[in-house]
């Protein structure tokens, strides 16, 4: 992660209240992962779902709450730990479902080129393979996905900081491998 803005007191109260919680390379931090430009939005971009609510009431300015986002995809049939293969649905989103990015319980992964597409469902690799037993019709997170990892030192969050009142530190993580390791048992 790169550019992070710490600008005030509090933010830079929380950086090292979360180095000292991560103790180095030896904790874990799920780390969102950047995936709004791969991922299979309805309409080919990223568009809140803007509608009134159940009753059709909307904000006091007539504005409507945001439905969450333009894209729904879910595990078809169960995935088994080390599975290189899955049947996605496409629930709501664009009929694209190769090169995406999706997670599952802090476990990130990656499709490759579909090797079928029959309606609204997409068999297709993954990358890396299935880390733990992802449920026939789990949701999975496409918009904001995450992934358990390490820092990659363990002096990675260490900062100096200045008296301009704006850091922007860069901080590198690796993926917690073992954690799937121990978690197949």
């Amino acid at each position: 992660m790169t550019q992070i803005v710490l600008a005030s007191l509090v933010q830079r109260q929380l950086w090292n209240a979360v180095r000292s919680s991560l103790r180095g390379r030896s904790g874990l931090i799920e780390v969102p992962v950047w995936s709004r430009e791969s991922a299979p939005y309805a309409g080919g971009v990223w568009t809140p779902r803007l509608v009134p609510y159940d009753d059709g009431a909307t904000f006091d300015d007539g504005g409507l709450h945001d439905n969450g986002p333009g894209v729904e995809i879910r595990m078809h049939a169960s995935a088994s730990i080390g599975a290189t293969v899955v049947t996605l649905r496409l629930v709501l989103g664009s009929e694209q479902l190769s090169g995406i990015r999706f997670s599952y319980g802090g476990a990130l992964y990656e499709t490759g080129l579909a090797l079928s597409v029959e309606g609204d469902l997409w068999e297709v690799p993954v990358f890396p393979a299935i880390r733990a037993v992802i449920p026939s019709d789990a949701d999975l997170e496409i918009e904001r996905p995450t992934c358990i990892m390490h820092l990659a030192t363990d002096r990675e969050m260490d900062v100096t900081f200045s008296r301009s009142q704006v850091d922007k530190p860069t901080v590198n993580f690796v993926e917690a491998v073992e954690y799937w390791a121990d978690m197949a048992g």
